[in-house]
Parts: C-alpha cells; structure tokens; sequence
C-alpha cells in the first residue's frame, strides 16, 4: 500500500494515459474484428438450384440463382450417377452428361452455359446451365421425351465461394411429380 503512496499526480496521470491507450487499442482492433465479419456475412452468396420442369410441356430449364447480397464464383458444377462424380467443365461435358443419363437414343439437344468453371452469378441473377431442346432450339413439348428426362436426372452440386474466398457447397435432386410431367 505504501508503494502507492508514492506516487505522484504526473505518475497517476501517465499510467492513467498508458491504460487509456491499451484499452483504445484494444477496442479499435475488436472493431476491426466485427466489422471483418460483418462484411464477410453481408456479401455472402446464396445459391439455389432452380428448374423449370414440363409444366407446360416446354422441356427443363436448369438454372442457379444468387438469392444473397454477394456475387457467387462458381469453382465447380457437378453431377453423380451411380455414386461417381462428374464434373460440368464446359460445353463438352453436356454431352457426357447425356451418356450417363443414359438418354443418347431420345432426339434432343442439350443446350449449355458455354463456360461453367469460375463464371459468377452476381447477386440477384439468375444463370441458364442447360436447357433440354428440340434438335432446331425450340422448346421441347414431347411430353413423354419430357418424361423421360425428368426421370432420369441424377444428383447435381455446385461448389463455389464468396468474394473473400469462404466456401460454399449446393446439392439439388428432383423428385418427380406424376402431374407435372
């Protein structure tokens, strides 16, 4: 107790001053801190699969939407079949995709974004992946090629992150309706 006693008012002062300093520092890096994260969380991008199926007989669209506030880079758009994973690179792997569906005897035509792998989806948009098409391009209104189609869809997945790198990862499945289709 004695030690503090001998103190004097310009030593109180200039620890009082040392301590205020801490403390700011401390609190301006916390700040810091939350705001980091409050950004991290605001630009966050949501992603959805989204399907246009048959309703009134014009094929299936598949398409992503970003129902968050941040863009979406896409790093990797896949599907699986019988538990092995395929991956949509570009244009090429549409028609690897209707191998393993197994739809190669059906005439249609597979219509696709021509470069998936790290295309974004700004926030708010909504990006075409495929579309299942007449040979011509025109809606497809076979309703039993339609069918068909539905039915057989496997898995699919995106994988993709936020402007400040964090991960994210979407699975989509279609469970078939009868009236629908």
């Amino acid at each position: 107790m004695e030690y503090f006693n001998s103190f004097t008012k310009s030593d109180i002062t200039a620890i009082s001053s040392v301590v205020i300093a801490f403390l700011a520092l401390f609190l301006t890096i916390w700040q810091g801190l939350v705001v980091k994260k409050h950004n991290r969380l605001s630009l966050q991008p949501i992603l959805r699969f989204a399907s246009e199926v048959a309703v009134s007989k014009k094929g299936l669209v598949f398409s992503i939407s970003n129902h968050g506030v941040g863009p979406a880079i896409i790093s990797s758009l896949y599907y699986v079949v019988k538990g092995k994973r395929y991956e949509i690179v570009n244009i090429n792997s549409f028609s690897e995709l209707r191998v393993n569906l197994g739809l190669t005897d059906f005439d249609f035509s597979l219509l696709g974004h021509p470069k998936i792998k790290n295309a974004v989806i700004p926030a708010g948009e909504n990006t075409i992946i495929f579309k299942f098409a007449n040979l011509d391009g025109t809606d497809l209104t076979d309703s039993e090629l339609n069918k068909t189609i539905v039915h057989s869809l496997p898995k699919f997945g995106v994988d993709y992150t936020c402007t400040y790198g964090k991960k994210y990862s979407q699975e989509w499945s279609w469970e078939p309706v009868e009236n629908l289709v």
